[in-house]
């Protein structure tokens, strides 16, 4: 059993574990040199990630054949770099004995913990990573609030937990644009808490994170006007039915209608934290651009403009 070639199918972004474990990072084309059909154990690992080798599906070869098989990794939790640098990766084909029957070897590009892949859908990762951070903040805000919140309306408790966290958190903050010329950064969180600040994914990731933390479901909105201006923001489900909009306004084109993950037809709120002014100004021009370009513009229909849940 040998390898013909291995060919590298994606960068390592560390932050974006899950990804590894359902996609192969590399697949190898090999070639069984035998006159009979071989099992084959394809095992693989990343210099300063992976301490040992991590073992991909078992592939059957037939005589004199070649195939190509999927390697996976996996990032330990634990793993994080402040810098991209290329490293290396190293496969093993292994059969009848634990001793490798061939090994390859090839450079593959480690990127920092902070870098990203620009799929707004992968910015979930970062919010599920300082969970506990955020649920401990929040919860400091609502027990300065307790009165109030123990005297509102039971269907009223998603909006104004939101609005509490935006002014407390989101307009204290200070639009800054990416610290890099090129490619994708992004901060975790606690990071854009520190700094008190951060671009639209950072602070769109903040907020979610805030409002997940606290069971209020909240999707992030992707919109794709060009390949080279994108931007992001949020919407977040109020718990109200549409028969209840008027208890939050009587003004309809400042929600919009959409399922929720308990199947039923919810408003969820556009906010645009950028504004970094007060929940008010953020809940009017969240709309206003949400109206304007994915559904006056038909965004959503054409895909301009892509809604993606945080779950």
């Amino acid at each position: 059993m040998e390898f013909i070639e291995v060919k590298i199918d994606k960068d390592i972004y560390p932050t974006l574990t899950e990804n590894y474990l359902d996609y192969p990072f590399a697949y190898g084309t090999i070639v069984n040199l035998t006159d009979k059909y071989i099992n084959v154990k394809p095992l693989a690992r990343i210099e300063g990630i992976n301490e040992e080798s991590i073992q991909s599906p078992a592939s059957s070869i037939a005589p004199n054949d070649s195939a190509e098989v999927p390697f996976y990794i996996i990032i330990p939790e634990k793993y994080h770099s402040d810098k991209t640098a290329l490293s290396y990766s190293y496969f093993y084909l292994v059969t009848e004995n634990e001793q490798p029957d061939d090994q390859f070897q090839k450079a593959i590009l480690v990127n920092s913990s902070n870098s990203w892949d620009g799929r707004v859908s992968d910015l979930y990762y970062l919010i599920k990573k300082d969970l506990n951070f955020s649920t401990m903040n929040a919860k400091k805000v609502f027990n300065e609030y307790k009165t109030i919140l123990d005297t509102l309306p039971a269907a009223l408790e998603n909006f104004y937990k939101a609005k509490l966290l935006f002014n407390r958190f989101i307009k204290n903050l200070v639009y800054t644009s990416d610290p890099r010329a090129t490619g994708e950064y992004v901060q975790f969180p606690h990071e854009t808490f520190e700094l008190k600040g951060g671009d639209c994914d950072d602070l769109s990731v903040f907020y979610s994170l805030l409002l997940e933390s606290v069971g209020i479901q909240t999707a992030l909105v992707d919109y794709k006007s060009d390949e080279m201006i994108r931007h992001v923001n949020l919407l977040f489900d109020t718990d109200l039915s549409p028969e209840q909009a008027e208890l939050i306004t009587k003004n309809d084109s400042k929600y919009f209608i959409r399922e929720s993950l308990k199947g039923k037809n919810e408003i969820w709120v556009p906010v645009e934290t950028t504004s970094l002014t007060d929940f008010e100004t953020a809940w009017k021009i969240g709309p206003e651009k949400f109206n304007k370009e994915a559904v006056n513009d038909f965004g959503i229909a054409t895909g301009k403009v892509q809604i993606i849940d945080v779950y």
